[in-house]
């Protein structure tokens, strides 16, 4: 069934979500498949210092499926320095980068996928004094189940 989001016309259009993840990870890049044949544009969000992406993400991005999977290529080169400064800033300038690209993108859905990384960046992004417009989903994946 086709994931699509009705806009204020009733209009449908496709759904847009901005995932925070472990680039590097088996598992988000095996989520983000399920959707491959999905008419869903994702924008993805390093949630930790690992500096690669994964291959199946870049496959996925390269290859000619109905999702479109994009991220910030500086961002994810520059993520070791901003965890380490972030860390000192009790996670505030991860989630000031989270909050500006949900300004940007306008999300339908915002998906943390997992809970010690991206989980407490987006707790941050999306505190009370900023409400999130968007539906928010946090979800444990991959190691965070043991």
């Amino acid at each position: 069934m086709p994931v699509l989001v009705a806009d204020m016309g009733g209009t449908l259009t496709r759904t847009k979500v901005l995932v925070i993840g472990m680039m590097d990870s088996i598992h988000l890049a095996n989520w983000l498949r399920h959707f491959s044949s999905e008419p869903v544009d994702f924008q993805i969000i390093p949630s930790s210092p690992m500096r690669r992406v994964h291959t199946l993400i870049r496959q996925l991005a390269n290859s000619n499926s109905n999702a479109t999977y994009s991220w910030s290529p500086w961002l994810v080169r520059a993520a070791l320095p901003i965890w380490i400064l972030d860390r000192i800033l009790d996670r505030r300038l991860m989630g000031r980068l989270v909050r500006a690209k949900n300004d940007i993108f306008k999300p339908d859905f915002v998906h943390a996928l997992e809970i010690q990384g991206a989980g407490y960046i987006a707790r941050r992004a999306f505190h009370k004094k900023r409400p999130l417009k968007s539906v928010h989903v946090v979800t444990n994946y991959g190691s965070d189940i043991f």
